[in-house]
Protein backbone atom coordinates (compact mmCIF):
# COMPACT_ATOMS: atom_id res chain seq x y z
CA UNK A 1 0.00 0.00 0.00
CA UNK A 2 1.32 3.60 -1.23
CA UNK A 3 1.89 6.30 2.09
CA UNK A 4 -0.22 8.15 0.87
CA UNK A 5 -3.21 5.61 0.57
CA UNK A 6 -2.11 4.14 3.96
CA UNK A 7 -2.21 7.30 5.90
CA UNK A 8 -5.95 8.23 4.20
CA UNK A 9 -6.98 4.72 5.59
CA UNK A 10 -5.31 5.31 9.34
CA UNK A 11 -7.14 8.96 9.38
CA UNK A 12 -10.69 6.83 8.25
CA UNK A 13 -10.68 3.73 10.17
CA UNK A 14 -11.88 5.14 13.42
CA UNK A 15 -14.80 6.80 11.58
CA UNK A 16 -15.33 3.15 9.71
CA UNK A 17 -15.23 1.71 13.27
CA UNK A 18 -17.98 3.79 14.65
CA UNK A 19 -20.47 2.98 11.22
CA UNK A 20 -19.28 -0.55 11.61
CA UNK A 21 -20.33 -0.94 15.64
CA UNK A 22 -23.74 1.23 14.81
CA UNK A 23 -24.70 -1.58 11.67
CA UNK A 24 -24.21 -4.06 14.74
CA UNK A 25 -26.45 -2.87 16.86
CA UNK A 26 -28.91 -2.67 14.26
CA UNK A 27 -28.18 -6.14 12.71
CA UNK A 28 -26.95 -7.54 15.40
CA UNK A 29 -24.81 -10.55 13.41
CA UNK A 30 -23.21 -13.37 14.65
CA UNK A 31 -19.53 -13.28 14.15
CA UNK A 32 -16.76 -15.78 14.97
CA UNK A 33 -13.21 -14.37 16.46
CA UNK A 34 -9.98 -15.31 17.65
CA UNK A 35 -7.33 -13.66 19.54
CA UNK A 36 -4.10 -14.98 21.17
CA UNK A 37 -2.26 -14.50 23.95
CA UNK A 38 1.52 -14.34 22.41
CA UNK A 39 5.02 -14.68 23.57
CA UNK A 40 7.62 -13.66 21.54
CA UNK A 41 11.55 -15.96 21.28
CA UNK A 42 12.65 -14.09 24.60
CA UNK A 43 9.27 -14.71 26.76
CA UNK A 44 8.07 -11.12 26.27
CA UNK A 45 3.83 -10.66 25.77
CA UNK A 46 3.40 -9.30 22.83
CA UNK A 47 0.27 -6.61 22.68
CA UNK A 48 -1.12 -4.24 19.81
CA UNK A 49 -2.74 -0.79 19.57
CA UNK A 50 -5.20 -0.21 16.51
CA UNK A 51 -5.60 2.86 15.19
CA UNK A 52 -9.76 2.85 15.90
CA UNK A 53 -9.77 2.33 19.67
CA UNK A 54 -7.75 3.30 22.55
CA UNK A 55 -5.77 1.05 24.89
CA UNK A 56 -3.83 -2.70 24.08
CA UNK A 57 -4.83 -5.80 22.89
CA UNK A 58 -4.32 -8.86 22.14
CA UNK A 59 -3.95 -9.34 18.71
CA UNK A 60 -6.28 -11.05 16.43
CA UNK A 61 -9.46 -11.14 14.73
CA UNK A 62 -12.06 -12.33 12.64
CA UNK A 63 -12.60 -15.97 11.97
CA UNK A 64 -13.64 -16.31 8.05
CA UNK A 65 -16.10 -18.96 6.99
CA UNK A 66 -15.34 -22.72 6.71
CA UNK A 67 -12.05 -21.40 8.89
CA UNK A 68 -10.79 -23.40 11.89
CA UNK A 69 -10.41 -20.93 14.99
CA UNK A 70 -6.48 -21.53 15.19
CA UNK A 71 -5.95 -21.55 11.25
CA UNK A 72 -7.34 -17.88 11.75
CA UNK A 73 -5.81 -16.48 14.47
CA UNK A 74 -2.10 -17.69 12.86
CA UNK A 75 -3.43 -15.69 10.02
CA UNK A 76 -4.17 -12.72 11.91
CA UNK A 77 -0.95 -12.86 13.69
CA UNK A 78 0.68 -13.14 10.96
CA UNK A 79 -1.19 -10.10 9.61
CA UNK A 80 -1.06 -8.05 12.38
CA UNK A 81 2.45 -8.58 14.19
CA UNK A 82 4.47 -10.21 11.57
CA UNK A 83 4.48 -13.91 13.21
CA UNK A 84 6.68 -15.48 11.11
CA UNK A 85 7.06 -18.95 13.05
CA UNK A 86 6.07 -20.41 16.98
CA UNK A 87 7.39 -22.98 18.70
CA UNK A 88 3.69 -23.85 20.44
CA UNK A 89 0.21 -23.03 20.05
CA UNK A 90 -2.70 -24.04 22.08
CA UNK A 91 -6.26 -23.66 22.82
CA UNK A 92 -7.48 -21.44 26.07
CA UNK A 93 -10.85 -20.63 26.31
CA UNK A 94 -13.96 -19.57 24.01
CA UNK A 95 -16.25 -16.69 25.28
CA UNK A 96 -18.74 -14.36 24.37
CA UNK A 97 -19.48 -11.53 23.61
CA UNK A 98 -22.03 -8.65 23.13
CA UNK A 99 -20.25 -5.95 23.87
CA UNK A 100 -20.12 -4.07 20.38
CA UNK A 101 -23.66 -4.95 19.42
CA UNK A 102 -22.88 -8.02 17.67
CA UNK A 103 -23.22 -11.80 19.34
CA UNK A 104 -19.39 -12.80 19.14
CA UNK A 105 -18.14 -16.04 20.17
CA UNK A 106 -14.16 -15.63 20.46
CA UNK A 107 -11.20 -18.84 21.13
CA UNK A 108 -8.64 -17.49 22.85
CA UNK A 109 -5.13 -19.26 22.14
CA UNK A 110 -1.80 -19.21 23.74
CA UNK A 111 1.29 -19.24 20.84
CA UNK A 112 4.51 -19.63 22.48
CA UNK A 113 8.14 -18.85 20.77
CA UNK A 114 6.75 -16.23 18.09
CA UNK A 115 9.06 -15.26 15.94
CA UNK A 116 8.33 -11.77 14.52
CA UNK A 117 9.14 -10.27 11.56
CA UNK A 118 7.81 -6.33 10.11
CA UNK A 119 3.80 -6.24 9.59
CA UNK A 120 3.22 -2.78 7.83
CA UNK A 121 -0.97 -3.54 9.07
CA UNK A 122 -2.62 -0.47 8.29
CA UNK A 123 -5.09 -1.31 11.60
CA UNK A 124 -1.94 -1.57 14.03
CA UNK A 125 -0.82 1.46 15.07
CA UNK A 126 1.75 0.16 17.28
CA UNK A 127 3.34 -3.21 18.62
CA UNK A 128 4.17 -3.99 21.66
CA UNK A 129 6.25 -6.25 23.38
CA UNK A 130 6.46 -5.98 27.40
CA UNK A 131 7.96 -8.32 30.08
CA UNK A 132 4.41 -10.07 31.53
CA UNK A 133 5.57 -9.46 35.05
CA UNK A 134 5.06 -5.92 34.26
CA UNK A 135 1.84 -4.96 32.06
CA UNK A 136 1.47 -1.58 30.68
CA UNK A 137 -1.45 0.22 32.41
CA UNK A 138 -3.54 1.10 28.89
CA UNK A 139 -4.73 -2.13 28.95
CA UNK A 140 -8.24 -2.54 27.23
CA UNK A 141 -10.74 -4.07 30.23
CA UNK A 142 -10.93 -7.94 28.46
CA UNK A 143 -7.54 -7.74 27.67
CA UNK A 144 -7.07 -7.03 31.52
CA UNK A 145 -9.10 -9.83 32.42
CA UNK A 146 -7.84 -12.51 29.78
CA UNK A 147 -4.49 -11.88 31.16
CA UNK A 148 -5.14 -12.30 34.55
CA UNK A 149 -7.04 -15.31 33.67
CA UNK A 150 -3.33 -17.25 31.15
CA UNK A 151 -1.13 -15.54 33.19
CA UNK A 152 -2.43 -15.44 37.37
CA UNK A 153 -4.71 -18.57 37.06
CA UNK A 154 -7.81 -15.86 37.89
CA UNK A 155 -10.90 -18.05 36.91
CA UNK A 156 -12.11 -17.98 33.84
CA UNK A 157 -14.73 -16.18 32.89
CA UNK A 158 -17.71 -17.62 30.21
CA UNK A 159 -18.03 -13.48 28.81
CA UNK A 160 -15.43 -11.93 27.13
Amino acid sequence: MRPAARRLLARALPFLHVARKAWWRLTRPQTVGARAVVFDEDGRLVLVRHGYEPGLYLPGGGVKRGEPPEAAVLRELAEEVGVAAHASIEPFGVYRSEREGKRDTVHLFIVRGARLQRSESPEIVEVVRCDPAALPADLSPATGRRLAEALLGAPRAQSW
